[in-house]
C-alpha cells in the first residue's frame, strides 16, 4: 500500500520547484507555494482519467485496477476534492 505524502517530500518538491529562477506553468510568481500546490493538486486529478480511458477501451482490468486506488488515496492525501467545488 502506498504511503501518504510525507512533509519530507512535499520539502522536496519545493525546494526542487523553488530552484528554478524563472516563472513556471502558468506564470506561477517565483516563490508562491499556493500556486504550486494547487497545480500539483490539479495534476493528480488528471491522473484519474488514465484508468478511466484504459477501462473505455477494453483494457483488461487486471491492468489499471491497481491504479485506481493509488490514485485516489493521493486525491484524499492532498485535498483535491476543494479544487472540484
Amino acid at each position: 500500500m502506498p504511503k501518504p505524502l510525507t512533509s519530507v517530500s512535499a520539502k522536496r518538491l519545493v525546494q526542487e520547484w523553488g530552484a528554478k529562477t524563472s516563472p513556471g506553468p502558468r506564470h506561477w510568481p517565483v516563490n508562491d507555494r499556493r500556486a504550486l500546490d494547487d497545480d500539483y493538486r490539479l495534476s493528480v486529478l488528471w491522473q484519474t482519467a488514465t484508468p478511466v480511458w484504459q477501462a473505455a477501451n477494453d483494457i483488461p482490468t487486471w491492468i489499471w485496477r491497481p491504479h485506481v486506488e493509488r490514485i485516489f488515496m493521493a486525491v484524499d492525501d492532498l485535498g483535491c476534492h476543494d479544487l472540484l467545488a
